[in-house]
């Protein structure tokens, strides 16, 4: 009756033992780990009643679990540095995208100075009707103007910058939707992108940003990237700049 006693107050006191490292130690994943397990288990083995001993299955059962524990906590070690591995290595590979030209997913067009951005789309097939509409910040419409039937494939088509009454919208950022419809007036997929340049880039909680003409662009956003400028103009500088970066002599002090 005694050893009753005592093992009941053994595991009772083990229990307590890992309730309490678990409170401590409650901000890390692994806290209640293998050694904590194998500490319960000799607790149970040690002070078990020689009248009733533990069931050897039941302690089998144990160690299989024990063991499966510990594999598994051995995979979530080797995920978490492969993860960090892999999100070194997306860092590095994103400076790749520094003063390169991308075509990115885009609903929105520019006004600057009076002067619209261009808008691009692309559709699968041949569209009978296209419609271009753009909205304010407030989602009312501020213009639309069809522009008629456009052949499969990528365009591209500018908007005046006016509104419906003729007068110049404010500068600022605007959204635009397209709907281009076939000769059987079936509504097309239309993909809307818009063109820029990388400036810089930005590292943050919600993964890489591209800044694109001011803009902070996800890089989930790319759909392509080239060196089509650099191709275009190469290493061609205005004449003043040209200037300026040119080596010069070094300066001596001239004798008198």
């Amino acid at each position: 009756m005694t050893t009753h006693i005592n093992t009941a107050n053994a595991l009772n006191a083990a229990e307590t033992s890992l309730q309490k490292s678990f409170t401590q130690k409650s901000a890390k994943p692994d806290s209640l780990g293998k050694a904590d397990f194998l500490k319960l288990l000799m607790a149970q083995v040690t002070n078990q009643n020689p009248l009733n001993p533990m069931d050897s299955q039941s302690m089998m059962q144990q160690l299989t679990g024990m063991g499966s524990l510990e594999q598994l906590i051995n995979i979530n070690d080797s995920l978490a540095i492969l993860n960090k591995t892999q999100a070194e290595i997306v860092r590095a590979n994103t400076f790749a995208f520094l003063d390169k030209d991308v075509k990115i997913r885009s609903q929105t067009v520019e006004v600057n100075r009076g002067q619209a951005s261009g808008i691009h789309f692309q559709i699968p097939r041949e569209a009978a009707k296209v419609k271009l509409t753009v909205m304010g910040a407030d989602g009312q419409a501020v213009r639309s103007v069809d522009l008629g039937a456009f052949a499969a494939g990528s365009h591209a088509v500018r908007w005046d910058g006016l509104d419906k009454q003729g007068i110049r919208a404010p500068d600022g950022r605007y959204r635009f939707q397209i709907v281009a419809k076939s000769s059987e007036d079936q509504r097309l997929a239309v993909e809307m992108f818009r063109l820029g340049k990388v400036s810089g880039v930005k590292f943050g909680a919600g993964g890489p940003k591209l800044n694109i003409g001011g803009e902070d662009i996800d890089l989930r956003d790319v759909i392509e990237m080239s060196n089509r400028s650099e191709r275009i103009f190469g290493d061609r500088l205005p004449a003043n700049l040209r200037q300026d970066i040119r080596s010069r002599p070094p300066v001596t002090n001239r004798r008198r």
